[in-house]
């Protein structure tokens, strides 16, 4: 967890390092495909991998990992006191 803390850029995301599949608009069953070409762009990236330049996935599967670990290890925050219900 330290790494991806002290990792984090200073506009919040991580660097890019998913690997996204674009399937083409009739590839019914992606998994089928045998071969994935990397690196294609525009229309051309149809049934290829492509990298997550805008660190949009990667940086929603970190966040992801470290609200589990948070989950996982941090005990409830205790709730303050003007907060308390009401009688």
């Amino acid at each position: 967890m330290q790494y991806l803390t002290e990792s984090q850029r200073a506009d919040g995301s991580w660097h890019p390092s998913a690997w996204c599949r674009v399937p083409g608009p009739t590839e019914r069953d992606p998994d089928a495909r045998e071969r994935w070409e990397r690196g294609r762009s525009g229309k051309a990236a149809l049934g290829s991998l492509v990298l997550d330049n805008n660190a949009l996935y990667t940086t929603a599967s970190v966040v992801a990992a470290l609200a589990g670990a948070g989950a996982a290890v941090a005990p409830p925050a205790p709730r303050r006191p003007d907060h308390a219900p009401r009688a």
